[in-house]
């Protein structure tokens, strides 16, 4: 226990009086978390079945049925970028809050597990994502309202689509170049369901323009549609 001391003025007349503030610094609450917004990702899991379908989508990526399968990996790399994280050790870093880590359904890994299991995504797995993200968003639909469904059912569906370049360190890394800020960054391409959510998010080669990810990312994001749409 550390006290902390630190005057003030009680009066601004002639002859002013002091008085000392005493503030103890104790030993932090292990109790309390600074993600306490991780139980809403365990509950959309919960109601919506995000890990199962995830699952079914990505398959599996590993040879022995041990750790994480490829559905809580994807999870638990969203819940990491929920928390404000944008690098590997971002899963460091929610490990070590051991309240906020235990709202979600499964455990968060070491930052080396996460690079080894991201590499075994390859094309057939992200496009198995992109599947399961499909289905998700047609649960989340069809548990809304009937009216509010029924809204978003028969009124005009507008997709945003987006380009964002990611910086990254290396030019050995796949389908980087260097951008006209003289930045090494590849591009991610995002198509947006403006009355719902998210359609599709993937990467796509830093050498096309952003008129080939526009056409690459709509054909992508109609194919994603709820039926009905």
């Amino acid at each position: 226990m550390k006290t902390i001391s630190r005057r003030r003025t009680v009066s601004g007349a002639p002859g002013r009086r002091w008085t000392r503030l005493n503030a103890r610094v104790g030993v932090p609450n292990g109790s309390l978390t600074e993600n306490g917004g991780l139980v809403l990702v365990a509950e959309l899991d919960r109601t919506l079945g995000i890990t199962a379908a995830l699952d079914t989508g990505i398959g599996p990526v590993k040879m022995r049925d041990r750790g994480l399968s490829g559905g809580e990996f994807a999870l638990a790399l969203a819940a990491v970028q929920l928390c404000g994280e944008d690098h590997l050790v971002g899963f460091d870093r929610l490990r070590a809050d051991t309240v906020g880590e235990g709202l979600l359904p499964a455990p968060v890994p070491a930052a080396t597990t996460a690079a080894t299991l991201a590499a075994r995504f390859k094309q057939v797995q992200r496009e198995g994502l992109e599947r399961a993200s499909s289905q998700v968003t047609a649960r989340a639909l069809a548990a809304l309202p009937i009216t509010e469904r029924a809204r978003i059912l028969t009124g005009p569906v507008t997709i945003d689509l987006d380009a964002k370049d990611i910086e990254v360190y290396s030019t050995r890394k796949e389908q980087v170049v260097r951008s006209y800020k003289g930045e090494i960054a590849g591009r991610v391409h995002a198509a947006h369901w403006a009355q719902a959510g998210v359609l599709f998010l993937g990467s796509r080669s830093r050498c096309n323009t952003p008129v080939q990810g526009m056409h690459w990312t709509s054909r992508s994001a109609r194919t994603g549609r709820p039926r009905g749409l």
